[in-house]
């Protein structure tokens, strides 16, 4: 992901392929993004509660940066850096 290209409220849609490699159902399937991020926010599109067994979904999220006042000046000298800790996080019970 070009993550330069999401300088200055600009948005970009990503696709997640969420996969139950498992041989029984998973219940409370819950997909998480960090909701503090300095300068992205995250709209995870509606998706179902449970994956069956050996199931796939596609679970579209939204990524846009966050307009600043300084956002014209930011783009041109510093690259923007998504920290290693911005990262996904999938729980479920299984049944």
């Amino acid at each position: 992901m070009d993550y330069e290209s999401l300088r200055c409220n600009a948005s970009t849609l990503i696709n997640f392929n969420l996969t139950n490699h498992g041989f029984i159902r998973a219940d409370n399937v819950q997909f998480f993004f960090p909701e503090d991020h300095p300068e992205l926010t995250f709209t995870v599109s509606p998706y179902p509660n449970f994956l069956n067994a050996h199931e796939s979904i596609i679970v579209p999220v939204l990524i846009t940066s966050s307009v600043s006042s300084d956002c014209v000046t930011r783009r041109s000298e510093n690259p923007l850096i998504v920290p290693r800790s911005t990262s996904v996080r999938i729980v479920s019970n299984l049944h």
